[in-house]
């Protein structure tokens, strides 16, 4: 009987398509857009002294993200990415240099929410275009059933790399914060943006993702359907949760003297997300997503509501 490829062996079948090399850089390119909010959170927080002002630059920086990610996409149809992640890039560093330069020169509320929105929609996001590279590579297999493992392979994969991004992420903020200052985040974010996400664009596996020249009618309708807007909801109403959790615990450790330290406590919390993405990567055969979400959900809201009870630390 043969073996059952294991998802290191699928890792390493895709490896030789791109090179090992493209693992690291592919997984370090995300920091940036992980780092990002946070970063925004500590360092308006800390230099305003408002967590209120601190949220609404963050808010605005989700905004747009939001508002011109799918934009970033679609102009790396039209265009490739290696053109839009280095243009996009050069405007995310300065728009990060440009927001502390106003930090520190105390500028009005409005200019630094205007600011907060372009660094945030031009944060490169790294994660998308690494799946459209490797779902390229997956769907070059011979036979449907090599397809559908290949394309298993990489949902898993990047599933997992993501969910460590944004644990790695906030961590980095924090560690940096404490070591440095509550500007250092965003510089280093700035750092990585022209060195690891320009080789990112560099990439000799960019180029197996086909430029599309015009966009179908029936595409374009199919991109806003309900079943999409559903998704749409839902993905608003968990951001939603990991807003309010991130903003309610940098008020928690600020009025605590403590407030450089809100990146690496996120990271901790999330990093029950990496072992649910692990989890569900390797399992060979379990229950349907439909089954396993009551479940999550059983768990989730009396854990969330134990933290605004009578009794909750976070409350004042």
């Amino acid at each position: 009987m043969s073996r059952r490829p294991s998802l290191r062996d699928d890792l390493a079948a895709f490896a030789r398509l791109t090179g090992w090399a493209y693992f690291p850089i592919a997984f370090l390119g995300r920091l940036p857009f992980a780092m990002m909010l946070v970063g925004i959170l500590t360092v308006v927080t800390t230099v305003r002294g408002s967590v209120a002002e601190a949220g609404f630059a963050a808010a605005a920086a989700g905004v747009g993200t939001a508002v011109l990610g799918p934009l970033m996409g679609s102009l790396a149809d039209r265009f490739s990415q290696r053109v839009v992640l280095i243009t996009f890039g050069i405007a995310s560093i300065s728009s990060a240099l440009l927001l502390l330069a106003l930090l520190m020169s105390h500028a009005p509320i409005a200019l630094l929410i205007a600011v907060a929105f372009v660094a945030g929609g031009t944060t490169p996001q790294v994660a998308p275009f690494s799946r459209s590279r490797l779902v390229v590579f997956a769907s070059t297999a011979r036979t449907e059933a090599t397809r559908a493992r290949a394309m298993s392979a990489v949902m898993s994969y990047e599933s997992v790399m993501d969910e460590a991004s944004f644990v790695l992420g906030p961590v980095l903020v924090g560690v940096v914060t404490a070591l440095i200052a509550p500007w250092a985040p965003l510089v280093v974010g700035a750092l990585i943006t022209a060195t690891v996400i320009t080789a990112f664009a560099l990439h000799p596996s960019g180029a197996a993702v086909p430029r599309t020249v015009e966009t179908n009618l029936s595409v374009r309708t199919r991109a806003f359907s309900a079943e999409i807007a559903t998704l749409a909801l839902a993905m608003l109403l968990v951001g939603t949760v990991f807003g309010s959790v991130l903003t309610a615990l940098i008020q928690f450790l600020t009025v605590r003297d403590a407030g450089e330290q809100t990146g690496i406590l996120y990271g901790a919390m999330s990093a029950g997300a990496i072992i649910a993405a692990v989890s569900i990567a390797a399992r060979v055969a379990g229950p349907a997503l439909s089954q396993t979400g009551p479940g999550q959900s059983a768990i989730a809201i009396p854990s969330t509501l134990s933290r605004i009870g009578p009794g909750s630390s976070f409350r004042p």
